[in-house]
């Protein structure tokens, strides 16, 4: 039987998607989005098209993971603040 093992090296992950760090998204795109600069013009369509689908499947994770993580830090559970109901008396 395989076991899978996670090893962040000391990084902060994001607690909904274990494993995914937002800084080794931002590398990624970096390095597509340099390499679509610098071989796009020699590749193959098919080539610059997966360069292309790569580079977007790794902004989609990014934008999804900071959506997500500023959505987790914005509810009044995670801020520490009381929430009450609003009465009408008090509008």
């Amino acid at each position: 039987m395989s076991r899978t093992k996670s090893n962040t090296g000391g990084r902060r992950t994001h607690a909904a998607t274990p494993g995914v760090d937002p800084a080794l998204l931002q590398v990624e795109i970096s390095f597509w989005q340099e390499l679509i600069k610098l071989r796009g013009a020699t590749a193959s369509d098919e080539s610059l098209e997966r360069m292309e689908q790569a580079l977007a499947l790794a902004q989609s994770k990014l934008n999804s993971l900071l959506l997500t993580d500023r959505a987790t830090r914005n509810t009044p559970q995670n801020s520490g603040e009381n929430v009450y109901p609003i009465r009408p008396e008090d509008r």
